[in-house]
């Protein structure tokens, strides 16, 4: 499983990132997840059952506005290009709830987000 925190100064704001490889890193997952506070626990159940179940080529991205935490979640992947598509379509919805929550609507804003979360992201590609 990989997994990375993501400190994003400019919010105040923590986005951790996992991928899992495999169905054996459910449990693993699942363990971890539960360690942070302000978790989704009904988003973390899913996850581990689908993904201990077989589910691949898939993801979620969860906010929690009040606790200034978000989720990005990756299944395993059958491929590359399901990873990149995939992760790109999880991280937009990230950077469009960070907007909403904040209430900002300029398209420069929003690019810098983007920017700064790809940087720390694409790393596992």
């Amino acid at each position: 499983m990989k997994y990375e925190k993501i400190n994003i100064p400019i919010y105040d704001w923590t986005l951790f990132f996992y991928e899992l490889e495999s169905s054996s890193d459910a449990e693993t997952f699942i363990k971890h997840i539960k360690k942070e506070k302000g978790h989704n626990s009904e988003l973390a159940n899913t996850v581990y059952e689908e993904v201990s179940n077989g589910c691949y080529d898939g993801g979620w991205a969860s906010i929690e506005g009040s606790k200034s935490k978000s989720w990005i979640i990756l299944y395993p992947m059958s491929s590359d290009k399901s990873r990149r598509k995939i992760l790109n379509h999880e991280k937009r919805h990230i950077e469009d709830q960070l907007l909403e929550h904040f209430s900002i609507n300029d398209s420069e804003s929003a690019a810098m987000l983007a920017g700064y979360i790809g940087e720390k992201i694409y790393k596992f590609l």
